[in-house]
């Protein structure tokens, strides 16, 4: 019995530390359609579908998903096509907005980064919490990601890190998007919990073969242990 214990102890913890933690994604939209849908609410100015790209024209321009996270990992794709030639209009997103059509004016977190390549993350009570200049180029699509664990914020742009703090204003809440140029794209929306940071070591596919293996090596061992004590307490023949 004491055997038969520890072999399942130690198949719990096989399972627990080899066994990657899923992703559960709550959106993704890649726009590779020709009409927008029921999953975005438009707030204000003009979002449409082109070229299985998210077109956002006007500033001051608030799409909202209406969906709802605690913790969550964010990945938005930004292209500015016209700033109106204002160098620091700029594109990004809403998190943890307290009402599904919020402006970043009312509540939540901005992530957003400007056409001069500054990425911000910011809130209206707050202004800007943190904000540090990057070497992207808007003219063509960046990749935005931020990971909101807890107090945690994480911002990151095309997979670098810039900004890391601790603020605990919002605990979760409504994401949306924000267009503040003339003209802009968005792309490749994805939103997942729990949050997924890039210098985390997720164990790859074949990790279900390992446990796999390691089962059936505990259940070898286990039958090999009861084998041999069946043997030694067998009367001689």
């Amino acid at each position: 019995m004491r055997n038969l214990i520890s072999l399942t102890i130690l198949l719990i913890l096989a399972v627990t530390f080899i066994y990657p933690a899923r992703a559960i994604i709550l959106l993704s939209d890649n726009f590779e359609r020709e009409e927008l849908g029921s999953d975005w609410t438009i707030i204000r100015n003009t979002w449409t579908i082109e070229t299985g790209e998210l077109n956002a024209e006007g500033v001051d321009g608030l799409l909202s998903s209406g969906q709802y996270f605690t913790n969550a990992s964010i990945e938005v794709k930004v292209k500015i096509i016209d700033d109106g030639g204002n160098p620091t209009e700029w594109m990004g997103f809403i998190a943890r907005a307290a009402n599904p059509n919020d402006d970043c004016w009312t509540s939540g977190y901005l992530v957003y980064l400007r056409n001069n390549g500054s990425i911000e993350l910011y809130t209206y009570v707050d202004n800007v919490i943190a904000a540090e200049q990057t070497d992207a180029t808007p003219d063509d699509f960046v990749t935005i990601s931020a990971y909101f664990n807890g107090s945690n914020i994480q911002v990151f742009v095309n997979g670098v890190l810039y900004i890391d703090v601790e603020d605990n204003r919002y605990s979760a809440g409504y994401f949306s998007l924000k267009n503040q140029v003339a003209h802009g794209h968005f792309d490749d929306v994805l939103v997942e919990n729990p949050p997924v940071i890039p210098n985390f070591n997720v164990v790859p596919e074949p990790a279900p073969i390992i446990i796999s293996l390691l089962i059936l090596a505990a259940f070898a061992s286990y039958g090999l242990i009861k084998h041999k004590k069946q043997s030694i307490r067998s009367p001689l023949t």
